[in-house]
């Protein structure tokens, strides 16, 4: 059992009452930690189901076994899965979701779990789009090399991987949650910085290395859920034909601080500006919030907040969404706005050296 307390605190205090609660506490026996699971030994039904629903579109999903969380190579499939999919630089985001438009939406992440781990992909689409895309994906995977992605691509990807590990403690809620990872999960703050110094140095050799191990056709699991009555490609044969044979299994192998006092700034005529000091992280984060929304509109002038909020992130001046999108992964940034019922926020995050 491990406690964990985050905030402006008293150590001794904190040490003190956790002791009269806890103290009395003893092992009653020893637990072994279970071994790592190679899934890619582990039956793993159908390759291609596909499962009827009330649904108007269709949402396909792919999953790979992959290595569990202190597996230093799933460091290398968190890179991989960030070129691929992480944001809208990325190499299938920017194929099919803005050139091609064949998806509403597409990610590819590596979820890396104590025992075992799972490279997936996951998309959304109008069932009229799915033999396109699939005959796409299908082949763009068989033929992908590291070599594909420019070094500043992996240089973005490693980034923003290691910016969403410092964001991952922006609050004291998730401060005292990473800690406990740290701990539990990772194994030590040892553990943390072998992890980080991994990420950082992720070369082209590892990225290919990662997709000659892991991205192998024959151990693809592939569900979709897709409308009643709406005939589908023959999604198996399609992936035979594209992606076929499978590559041999290899055996799998094996921060705290403190925050500082807010300051509230009255700039006058109902504007103020809250600062939140945070040695924690790295970077900044900025709302913006406004009286505004669908409260506040006439009625027909309702979805205005709705379209200038969408429209935000859309383009500025001389560059359209992706070079927008460019800008702020470039600079592991973001910028979003939202509107309520009656305010209207503006979000922007990114490293404080910006």
């Amino acid at each position: 059992m491990l406690l964990l307390v985050a905030g402006d605190v008293d150590p001794q205090a904190v040490l003190q009452h956790a002791q009269e609660l806890f103290g009395g506490l003893t092992n009653t026996n020893d637990v072994v930690a279970p071994p790592a699971v190679d899934l890619r030994n582990a039956p793993g039904g159908p390759r291609v189901e596909v499962v009827r629903g009330p649904w108007n579109k269709v949402y396909l999903g792919m999953a790979f076994p992959a290595p569990s969380l202190r597996d230093l190579r799933s460091v290398d499939l968190d890179v991989l899965s960030y070129l691929l999919g992480g944001d809208g630089t990325s190499l299938l985001s920017r194929k099919y979701e803005y050139e091609k438009q064949l998806v509403d939406g597409i990610s590819v992440g590596n979820m890396s779990l104590d025992r075992a781990g799972m490279l997936y992909v996951t998309a959304n689409m109008a069932p009229e789009k799915l033999e396109a895309f699939w005959q796409g994906m299908t082949t763009d995977l068989a033929k992908l090399k590291a070599a594909d992605f420019k070094p500043e691509a992996l240089k973005r990807a490693r980034y923003n991987l290691e910016d969403s590990l410092d964001r991952s403690a922006e609050t004291l809620n998730g401060l005292a949650a990473w800690l406990g990872t740290v701990q539990f999960e990772l194994g030590g703050n040892q553990a943390e910085q072998n992890l980080r110094f991994t990420q950082r140095n992720v070369s082209q050799a590892q990225v290919q290395q990662a997709i000659d191990l892991w991205l192998d056709p024959g151990l693809v699991r592939v569900r979709v859920l897709a409308p009643e009555n709406v005939k589908l490609p023959d999604l198996e044969a399609i992936l035979q034909k594209n992606w076929p044979g499978a590559a041999a299994a290899k055996a799998a192998k094996q921060v705290a601080a403190s925050a500082g006092q807010q300051e509230v700034v009255d700039l006058g005529q109902g504007r103020t500006v809250i600062l939140i000091p945070d040695a924690t992280v790295p970077y900044v984060a900025m709302d913006m919030m406004l009286p505004g929304g669908n409260a506040l509109l006439k009625p027909e002038q309702q979805g205005l907040a709705e379209l200038t909020a969408s429209t935000i992130g859309d383009g500025c001046g001389k560059l359209d969404a992706q070079a927008v999108e460019k800008y702020f992964a470039d600079r592991a940034a973001s910028l979003s706005a939202k509107a309520g019922l009656q305010t209207f926020t503006v979000s922007v995050t990114g490293p404080r050296a910006l």
